[in-house]
């Protein structure tokens, strides 16, 4: 609700406005109405109040942390890829004023070596993202799936997450990649190819925000196998920054590495050695996958929080995170969990 922009301002109609009961009683001189007037000091005008809300209509974007990148095993195997963190954007949210609100940044996702089969498997997974004030508003974004890895001769699949992490590959076993959910793309399945009893086969990319990973490719005659790249991230349209991008799978006898998705995707190794890299932090990126000689993947970059509202509300209406504007809007970044606090 909003106080008129004309006429009259009623006491009932400025209780309403702070979330009182009409009736209640009240002091023009109360912190929460000088707030609400924009008046800290002296007498206080009710003409200032007309057209004034006590709410704040926010713009948020939410990116979850990177499923971490996962490890081959002993031979011919490939892990795969680390889902992106999904990104969601929610516009007009009115939140309440004299309110603070918890903020969850998604840590990314712990690397797998080829052979984990035991413990937690959701420590792979990226962390989810939040904004959230209990009884008055929830939202948040999902971490990205750790990809599959192999654990003796079997290919694990990637899991589940904001963007699925890519399935892994043992030989001639193969396995599905992991399927997202809102704001993100599926992981792309591991693949394989045989010639005259040999076979060779690489995981599948990551999902991104953008789009699903992709699958890789072998051949067994020549004896190489290209990883799967990570999915694309996409932009946020708060800083108009690419984000979420999924994380590539190992590769072997190539030239070159797969690159990650854009938005921070992790590179892929090479050849079984370090090539690969993290997903980035502050973007959501998927990690990239090993390959062979059970090494392990590489971890998932942490999510983001972005928070926006117009500078007509006034420079001292919020804080919290890192604040900045763009001429037109005041931003509060979060790279790390923290509080939001509406005065």
């Amino acid at each position: 609700m909003t106080l008129p922009v004309s006429n009259n301002i009623s006491f009932n109609g400025i209780n309403v406005e702070l979330g009182r009961t009409a009736t209640a009683q009240l002091s023009i001189n109360d912190s929460e109405i000088r707030t609400l007037f924009g008046q800290p000091t002296g007498p206080v005008d009710l003409g200032s109040g007309l057209g004034k809300s006590y709410s704040l209509t926010v713009d948020i974007t939410l990116v979850g942390g990177g499923g971490g990148g996962a490890g081959g095993g002993f031979g011919e195997g490939s892990g795969g890829g680390g889902g992106g963190g999904a990104l969601r954007y929610f516009s007009s949210v009115v939140a309440p004023g004299a309110s603070t609100y918890d903020i969850t940044v998604g840590l990314g996702g712990t690397g797998s070596s080829g052979g984990d089969a035991g413990g937690d498997p959701t420590i792979f997974d990226g962390g989810i993202s939040s904004i959230v004030k209990a009884g008055v508003l929830s939202y948040s974004a999902a971490g990205g799936g750790g990809g599959g890895s192999v654990t003796g001769n079997v290919p694990g699949a990637g899991r589940n997450g904001g963007s699925g992490g890519g399935g892994a590959a043992q030989g001639n076993n193969t396995s599905a990649g992991g399927t997202a959910s809102t704001g993100g793309n599926n992981g792309a399945a591991g693949v394989f190819s045989s010639f005259s009893g040999e076979s060779v086969g690489v995981g599948g990319g990551g999902g991104g925000a953008g789009g699903s990973g992709s699958v890789g490719s072998t051949n067994a005659i020549s004896g190489y196998g290209q990883g799967g790249v990570g999915g694309p991230g996409t932009s946020d349209i708060i800083t108009g920054t690419v984000r979420g991008g999924g994380g590539s799978a190992g590769s072997f006898g190539v030239a070159t590495n797969s690159l990650g998705g854009s938005g921070g995707g992790g590179n892929g190794d090479l050849n079984g050695t370090d090539a690969g890299t993290a997903g980035a932090d502050g973007y959501g990126g998927g990690g990239g996958g090993h390959y062979t000689d059970g090494g392990s993947g590489y971890a998932g970059g942490s999510g983001i929080v972005l928070i926006r509202y117009p500078m007509s509300a006034g420079s001292n209406r919020a804080t919290g995170g890192t604040k900045t504007n763009d001429g037109t809007y005041y931003i509060h970044t979060f790279t790390a969990s923290g509080t939001f606090v509406i005065n």
